[in-house]
């Protein structure tokens, strides 16, 4: 339980966050983009909230995200298409709103 901590972003070397089915409650922290050497990040069936912050367009090495069985909402942000290494964005069962970003 809990959240995930803001002094996530200065862990540059961390390359995979898994912590699916852990009862996260919190929102995202916008200092995750700063751990710009992620490849892989799943938060699957959390309990994590509010809007996907932009930040995480900074994680251009990322090539899978899954976030599904959560509660985000909002929309996703343009940012997303910075991803150049992004082969799977997994967020369904969510209550995401609005278009998907054209970029």
């Amino acid at each position: 339980t809990g959240c995930l901590p803001a002094g996530i972003g200065a862990m540059t070397a961390l390359t995979k966050i898994e912590l699916s089915q852990n009862s996260l409650s919190c929102a995202l922290p916008s200092q995750l983009g700063l751990a710009t050497s992620l490849r892989t990040v799943n938060f699957d069936s959390n309990f994590m909230t509010g809007v996907l912050p932009s930040t995480i367009g900074q994680l251009a090495h990322l090539r899978d995200w899954r976030a599904q069985r959560n509660s985000f909402s909002g929309y996703l942000p343009s940012e997303l298409g910075h991803m150049s290494s992004l082969e799977q964005f997994v967020m369904d069962f969510n209550s995401l709103t609005g278009p998907l970003p054209s970029e």
